[in-house]
């Protein structure tokens, strides 16, 4: 058994990886010591207007059996396995973060299997910190409990879709995206100093084409189905900005896995996307990974 980050893979195929850079690596490279980058899955109240932000958060996380028996294997020696992994270290870090910025945070381990193998009553595991003494206590769930806590923090059922995910970070949410509770979209990076000050965020682009990027920017697709993603990420945006009245805008961050091509954008999200700062495109060919973070971070106005 072994507990992993979440991995871009085919749905029906979770052994066909996706392959290309991670964005978080320039940044992270970047990246000043009293700073840090953050990922995780975020909740809006859909049945809100204006929607409105739920408070629950989630770390997400794969376990990997050698075998569908090990889906037995007691909730103790999981946490146990969380703990010598480094995940516990993580957990309390990012709880820090989220006790600041008022998120109610839960980590969810999901099993890693084939698609055909899962159904309702898998299970799930959820750890939490406990109250009072803080220590991580877990329970298992099943794939339909974990459903009902979905609508439940999503102001009702969620789909993606008919036809689902033909990519996904997680055989359950490639499950899920044919059902009416899709798991939570994610933040891909927010950028905070070590005490949980937010100071941008950071939507990544994969452009996989050989068409050139500005005929694929953002605001080209916003009507075009991506408007939910960009209304989340909006709603998230705005619930910082009215804590931290300066952070940085929405910031997109395009880059080509034909060329070696990034491109920047600073947006704001009303109805439709307004493009408030661009880079163009700008050519990476000669720069290392520093260099990279640092023109990012630079445009951001993060230093």
């Amino acid at each position: 058994m072994n507990i992993s980050y979440l991995t871009q893979a085919l749905c029906n195929d979770r052994t066909q990886i996706t392959k290309g850079v991670d964005p978080s690596v320039w940044i992270n490279s970047a990246l000043p010591n009293d700073k840090v980058t953050l990922s995780f899955q975020y909740f809006v109240r859909w049945d809100q207007s204006p929607l409105l932000l739920d408070a629950h958060v989630w770390m997400t996380r794969l376990v990997q059996f050698e075998s569908p028996e090990e889906l037995e294997t007691s909730e103790k020696i999981i946490l146990q396995v969380f703990k010598d992994q480094g995940y516990a270290a993580e957990f309390y870090s990012f709880l820090a973060y989220c006790k600041r910025n008022g998120h109610t945070l839960a980590c969810i381990l999901l099993p890693e299997l084939p698609l055909e193998l899962l159904d309702e009553k898998k299970p799930v595991w959820v750890i939490r910190a406990k109250e009072g003494t803080g220590e991580l206590g877990i329970n298992k769930v099943t794939i339909s409990r974990l459903k009902e806590q979905i609508q439940s923090h999503s102001g009702g059922p969620i789909r993606m879709g008919s036809k689902g995910l033909t990519y996904g970070t997680s055989a359950v949410e490639c499950y899920l995206s044919k059902t009416d509770a899709a798991y939570p979209g994610d933040v891909d990076c927010v950028i905070s100093t070590n005490d949980g000050t937010v100071l941008g965020m950071i939507e990544f682009k994969k452009h996989t084409i050989a068409d050139k990027i500005e005929n694929h920017l953002a605001a080209h697709y916003y009507q075009r189905g991506d408007k939910r993603k960009y209304d989340r990420l909006a709603c998230l945006h705005q619930y910082y900005e009215s804590t931290y009245p300066n952070v940085c805008p929405i910031t997109m961050l395009y880059f080509s896995t034909r060329t070696p091509i990034i491109r920047m954008q600073l947006i704001d999200v009303e109805n439709e996307i307004i493009v408030v700062k661009d880079s163009n495109d700008v050519d990476i060919t000669k720069l290392s990974n520093q260099d990279i973070g640092n023109s990012i971070l630079n445009f951001m106005g993060i230093s």
